[in-house]
């Protein structure tokens, strides 16, 4: 009787579930008895472009009909096409585009989710005019990037690497009094470029330092959270002109585009340090590899690059940078997190819900 019961139910939830929904897999439950009850309909097909950790794939394997690309090199653009073609959702990574193109491929595609805080790679636009749910990470990677962020400033400020370099090489002389003297950080001003969660993560951990911190962003911080971090807001002229560390931690805009520029640059301090963790075309790398050929700043940590993979080969042999393949967020906790976070927000799509994490969910009237 109860399996007769459930059958006649997810009749009912098939013929009324919506269009975008048609392939779910519907579970009906007795909870006095603890049992359950599928309906025999299949599971919404998805690929996802990594195979993920094992936490996310669980949640995944579970809901869906899932499509992982296993080889060791990333998918090609051609081969991302061809798989995309009959799948209901997408987990995809920074380096994959989904475009007019990529939608057009995949006529089924009910979301898009990129495993990343920064959605560069994802039209928004263009999802929104296709119905397609477009959704990132954000949140859980931001102590773990501030963190990395601190990593960089202080390796390029007491040269690290260098030092590792040099001892590693076996032509290490001994203690000397001018060996490799850098910047101290105690005390010194901090400007934080880009006051979100991470830039005010990056704040928070200067109160160590005993560090002033300039802070300047389109909107300026709630009274409390600038008492709380000692955050002064400021122009950017005087913020380029007065920090002995700059961090950045803007998005990917039109405004942020090359904001490291030949002319800002000039207004840094000769002793001053950049460190970029946010995005890689904020930075104009042949600007500031000139700036630092010319030494108009101390030196540079990048995490990220305007033509990623790429890397401006003037910044290569400069012992001044530091260069790290964006790894800010690079935990096994945080990356497990970010994935699970994409998983959790394909179920809650297919069940019906909004999706936590949605870029575009009003535009879609997602309730």
């Amino acid at each position: 009787m109860m399996r007769h019961r459930a059958l006649l139910v997810c009749r009912r939830v098939a013929r009324r579930a919506p269009d975008a929904f048609a392939n779910l897999a519907v579970y009906v439950t007795n909870s006095a008895r603890g049992s359950f009850a599928r309906c025999e309909l299949t599971k919404p097909k998805i690929l996802s472009t990594r195979p993920l950790f094992p936490a996310a794939r669980v949640i995944l394997d579970q809901h869906f009909e899932m499509d992982y690309w296993t080889p060791h090199e990333r998918i090609s653009r051609d081969e991302l096409l061809k798989r995309v073609a009959d799948k209901e959702g997408l987990i995809c990574l920074l380096n994959e585009k989904v475009d007019e193109e990529l939608l057009a491929a995949a006529p089924k595609l009910r979301i898009a989710q990129t495993v990343s805080v920064g959605f560069d790679n994802i039209d928004v636009a263009a999802c929104t005019r296709r119905k397609v749910v477009a959704t990132n990470t954000p949140g859980v990677l931001d102590d773990t990037t501030a963190d990395f962020a601190w990593t960089l400033l202080m390796a390029i400020a007491r040269r690290l690497l260098e030092g590792d370099t040099w001892m590693r090489s076996g032509t290490w002389p001994g203690w000397d009094l001018d060996q490799l003297v850098g910047g101290d950080v105690w005390g010194k001003t901090l400007g934080v470029l880009g006051f979100g969660r991470i830039g005010r993560g990056v704040a928070r951990r200067a109160s160590g330092f005993n560090m002033r911190v300039l802070y300047s962003d389109a909107v300026r911080a709630p009274e409390d959270v600038e008492r709380e971090l000692h955050a002064e807001f400021v122009d950017r002229d005087r913020l380029f002109r007065e920090s002995d560390f700059i961090s950045l931690h803007v998005p990917l805009l039109p405004d942020t585009r090359h904001l490291i520029s030949h002319e800002n640059l000039e207004k840094m301090k000769r002793t001053a340090y950049l460190v970029n963790t946010s995005r890689g075309p904020v930075v104009d790398e042949a600007a500031l590899a000139e700036a630092l050929e010319n030494r108009k700043i101390a030196g540079a940590a990048l995490d990220v690059y305007e033509h990623e993979p790429l890397v401006n080969p003037a910044l290569l042999s400069r012992r001044d940078v530091i260069l790290t393949p964006h790894i800010a967020s690079a935990s096994l906790e945080t990356r497990t997190k970010m994935a699970v976070m994409a998983a959790n927000n394909l179920v809650a799509l297919f069940e019906g819900r909004r999706p936590p994490n949605a870029l575009n969910a009003d535009a879609l009237g997602l309730k």
